[in-house]
């Protein structure tokens, strides 16, 4: 088993592999690896930490129990470990003031038009606000 630091970017063949858990998950309402980006870089720019175990639903589409089918421990774990580099990666850059570039996919033509990116984004501020925290304002106007 290779280990990983916790902020090395997921590989081409680690973004497939997630890719390919979110699509099997039932229900259909999982995210693909480009709109999982941009709720993660939406969460991790927030003015509030997020724990896994408030996002895991969005993620997943519903329940993580009902929604996803884990062979066994070591795939939950490879699973969930490749989110948490990706999230760790993101994490990083963003806080180290560094340029971060969203994960895109290309469509059947090679463009990547960065829908699913925005509508990740979009998900991670319908979820923060119904959680009870404001995005709208990171100042108060004590601070202008």
């Amino acid at each position: 088993m290779k280990t990983f630091t916790q902020h090395e970017p997921l590989t081409d063949a680690e973004l497939d592999r997630l890719g390919a858990f979110l699509k099997g998950c039932k229900g259909g309402r999982a995210m693909n690896v480009e709109q999982l980006d941009g709720f993660f870089a939406a969460l991790i720019a927030g003015p509030e930490m997020v724990m896994p175990s408030e996002y895991y639903r969005e993620v997943f589409g519903g329940e993580m129990s009902d929604a996803c089918e884990f062979g066994s421990l070591d795939e939950a774990n490879e699973i969930l470990g490749l989110m948490m580099r990706h999230w760790n990666t993101i994490a990083g850059t963003l806080f180290k003031g560094e340029v971060y570039v969203p994960l895109l996919l290309e469509d059947e033509n090679g463009v990547a038009h960065g829908n699913d990116w925005a509508r990740g984004f979009m998900r991670a501020w319908a979820c923060a606000t119904t959680a009870g925290q404001s995005w709208s304002t990171t100042t108060s106007t004590a601070d202008v």
